[in-house]
């Protein structure tokens, strides 16, 4: 098995007065092979990574993407954007993904007090392919679909530490 050559890339900055964060990204997977990195592992080691897209799988392809990111004490805000050029060969494109544009907008927001723990986010993400002419087969769960995402994660060691008191003279 030949290894795959990758290069990823991000520059970011953050704003005068601490406002917010810009994100620029790049990431090139090269024709050597597919870049494959299992699930197990987790997400994929590159600055281009946002939830429902993945390089994983694809050789000779590129991604480029622009975030922003901005916190409000117990809020996070995020949106991010991704074009995704890929290789249509079956030997570069491990699903047979074709080219696409994705658009991620997410909100965290941590609970603090008597419901210290919970933290709530919501995604929604939208996908569009650039190409009309793409059958109906190929786009079923994979091109221009919008997808929205409400997940609620309790931290139950978070609610159980000893919280501090303060003793009024």
């Amino acid at each position: 098995m030949t290894p795959t050559t990758l290069i990823s890339l991000v520059l970011d900055w953050v704003t005068i007065s601490n406002f917010a964060m810009y994100i620029i990204n790049a990431t090139k997977v090269f024709n050597s092979g597919k870049f494959l990195f299992p699930r197990e592992f987790g997400v994929d080691p590159t600055y281009t990574f946002i939830a429902r897209n993945q390089i994983e799988g694809q050789g000779n392809a590129s991604c480029i993407g622009l975030a922003f990111r901005k916190e409000i004490k117990n809020l996070e805000m995020k949106l991010d954007w991704s074009q995704m050029r890929s290789d249509e060969q079956i030997k570069y494109n491990k699903y047979k993904l074709s080219s696409y544009n994705q658009i991620n907008a997410e909100c965290n927001y941590n609970f603090k007090g008597s419901l210290d723990g919970l933290h709530l986010r919501f995604l929604y993400v939208y996908r569009k392919y650039p190409a009309d002419d793409l059958p109906q087969s190929a786009q079923f769960n994979q091109a221009s679909f919008n997808q929205f995402n409400l997940v609620a994660n309790f931290n139950f060691s978070a609610a159980l530490q000893p919280k501090e008191v303060i003793k009024h003279h």
